[in-house]
């Protein structure tokens, strides 16, 4: 069950957002780099204060701080809806079918909906010590990125649940 604490706009949060059935849609480059784009792009737009993050190939995880006007819930919907746009856009266009059938399958039971990329909400936990942020920030820069320990991706013909998005290379950054 996802845990959503009573927002605080002083409070920093440690956010996971997980793609829809665990599939592992942002292993790619290029999906990664639409994630940071948003994210970089509600930096600049002062909805967030972002201290660290990291892009897995099914997660993302991040810490950050939500400025006044802009809500937890708000700020994350609006993140997973233009995200979601972009990453089916981007998979159109390389026509990457079995992907693209994937998040159809997830849309099925919506009305009016097409795809589905994110799950339904986010886990978001109040950072409430100064210990349990260097705990985190730890686990966040220090994690190997891949099955081997390394940064390096997994040979092409390993298995993953979406053709071609393999990588276990992840993004990370400490800002």
């Amino acid at each position: 069950m996802p845990v959503r604490p009573t927002f605080d706009p002083d409070n920093l949060y440690l956010i996971t957002a997980t793609a829809v059935h665990r599939f592992h849609l942002f292993a790619r480059p290029v999906v990664k780099r639409i994630i940071i784009d948003s994210l970089n792009y509600m930096r600049r737009q002062s909805w967030i204060n972002l201290y660290v993050f990291v892009v897995m190939p099914n997660h993302v995880h991040l810490i950050v701080r939500f400025h006044t006007g802009h809500t937890l819930s708000s700020t994350l919907r609006e993140a997973k809806k233009h995200t979601a746009r972009q990453i089916i856009r981007q998979y159109q266009a390389e026509n990457k079918d079995q992907a693209l059938t994937l998040v159809e399958k997830a849309a099925s039971c919506i009305p009016d909906q097409r795809h589905k990329v994110w799950q339904d909400g986010y886990d978001a936990r109040d950072i409430f010590s100064d210990d349990f942020l260097r705990q985190r920030q730890s686990i966040a820069t220090t994690t190997p990125v891949s099955p081997t320990g390394t940064s390096q991706s997994l040979p092409s013909s390993t298995p993953g649940p979406v053709p071609g998005t393999t990588s276990w290379e992840s993004r990370r950054s400490s800002l």
